[in-house]
């Protein structure tokens, strides 16, 4: 679990800084979660099938607490993050569940 975590912090922060400059639009849903978190987050993890639900699941949860402004930044990538990262702390079991489906 402890793997994942520090992925996910690794993933995290190669997207903010290829993907969220000082201030960019929002990219589409589909633009942000297949075409950058997702493939970020798996040349963290790896490629393994069950890797795939937990990226997407991390990817989606970023991109709902981005969402709600046209523009993102640095700064708000990272919180959204820490905060994603928190909740998967909390049970990883069920953040997936969440954010995956």
């Amino acid at each position: 679990m402890e793997k994942r975590i520090l992925a996910l912090c690794g993933a995290i922060a190669i997207t903010a800084v290829a993907h969220a400059q000082d201030t960019q639009p929002l990219p589409s849903h589909g633009e942000f979660i297949e075409q950058a978190c997702v493939p970020a987050m798996l040349q963290q993890l790896g490629d393994a099938e069950a890797q795939h639900g937990f990226a997407r699941a991390a990817c989606e949860c970023s991109y709902r607490l981005l969402s709600d402004r046209p523009t993102m930044t640095r700064e708000r990538f990272e919180a959204a993050a820490t905060v994603c990262r928190a909740e998967y702390e909390q049970d990883g079991a069920a953040f997936v569940r969440k954010y995956a489906e």
